[in-house]
């Protein structure tokens, strides 16, 4: 044992001299190896920032978006780049405010990645109509059940002369027949009543509150123009509340989808929006939506305005609407967006 531990660095020494500590190969495939590990973390961050980094405002949109325009390759629902997210305010009637979801679910939305949520708005419920309000409808269908039912003020009543054997009177009929005359109410609000009226889209409910909370991409929708709201101490448009309230019932907390179009003079990312009301409904394009109700008007300007495509089927709807005299197009004297705009800017 001795002889081996006093020989031990001799046999080193020689080990040293023949062979180096580092050979070649594996110098060449420490190299590889950091070179592959290298390449591996720049394409995840590339991938990340390209698919999965979240655009906190317009400005942070990058310029691709909005390259080549004028290519039809570039034009309709299935072409283009779009960003998906989801609506947490709405300002007026044809801007909301968007929060980019890159991803949606396979980029850990509600997994890994919080989402943003809004606060149930606290609507009041209306009162029960009680039998005497509802025998003062005078619509179709109370007044058909009136006929079939029999009116309880119309029948005579023999009045007894003993009221000791007065019998109580029991509300249980005029409850139930309450319940079905509210019943055929609805019915007839739902499936007869014009949607196109300033009291319909007034009386739609607002389910949440708008959130301020969180970085967005304040979103302005191409191609058209909703009535002018009142902005510092100016007067407001008709039907410029019916057209907000519009746009928050119908996509206020939704997820969707926008096709950024360009910056506007005020900073806001004009876009196209497609939206769906159910998952299994067909995706509908939410300004072509408000022309048909009469709620805006085709865009008007002196410069170029890209509808994305869609001009001919924006001023069509419009067409079409202004004939039914749907929205604000029932006004006796009707001023355009674009025109109420103006005289204001003339006025200052």
């Amino acid at each position: 044992m001795v002889l081996i531990s006093m020989n031990t660095p001799r046999i080193l020494k020689k080990k040293d001299a023949t062979k180096p500590l580092v050979t070649q190969s594996e110098v060449t495939s420490v190299l590889i190896c950091s070179a592959i590990l290298a390449a591996t973390f720049l394409g995840l961050f590339s991938g990340f920032n390209r698919y999965l980094a979240r655009y906190e405002q317009a400005s942070d949109i990058p310029k691709v978006f909005f390259q080549d325009r004028n290519l039809a390759s570039n034009m309709g629902n299935k072409n283009g780049k779009w960003l998906y997210g989801k609506v947490l305010s709405v300002g007026d009637g044809d801007n909301f405010n968007f929060y980019h979801m890159p991803g949606g679910i396979l980029g850990g939305w509600g997994l890994i990645r919080s989402e943003p949520q809004l606060k149930l708005n606290m609507i009041k419920n209306q009162a029960k109509k009680t039998s005497r309000s509802t025998q003062n409808n005078d619509n179709l269908l109370t007044s058909a059940w009136k006929l079939i039912s029999g009116n309880s003020e119309l029948k005579t009543t023999k009045k007894s002369n003993n009221k000791k054997h007065k019998k109580p009177k029991t509300t249980s009929p005029n409850n139930r027949q309450a319940k079905t005359i509210a019943w055929y109410n609805d019915l007839y609000n739902n499936w007869f009543t014009d949607k196109t009226t300033s009291s319909y889209f007034m009386s739609l409910p607002i389910y949440y509150v708008n959130n301020y909370k969180h970085k967005t991409i304040s979103v302005r929708l191409c191609g058209i123009d909703a009535p002018e709201r009142s902005h510092f101490g100016s007067k407001a448009q008709p039907f410029s509340d019916e057209a907000m309230n519009f746009l928050k019932h119908t996509l206020l907390n939704k997820k969707l989808y926008i096709k950024p179009l360009e910056i506007d003079r005020y900073g806001r990312c004009v876009a196209r929006v497609l939206y769906r009301d159910n998952f299994l409904s067909k995706q509908k394009d939410i300004s072509l939506e408000m022309l048909k109700l009469g709620l805006a008007t085709t865009f008007e300007s002196k410069g170029k305005i890209d509808f994305d495509g869609q001009e001919e089927i924006y001023k069509k709807a419009e067409l079409e609407s202004k004939k039914k005299k749907r929205g604000m197009w029932r006004l006796k004297k009707l001023e355009s967006p674009a025109e109420f705009k103006r005289k204001l800017r003339e006025a200052k």
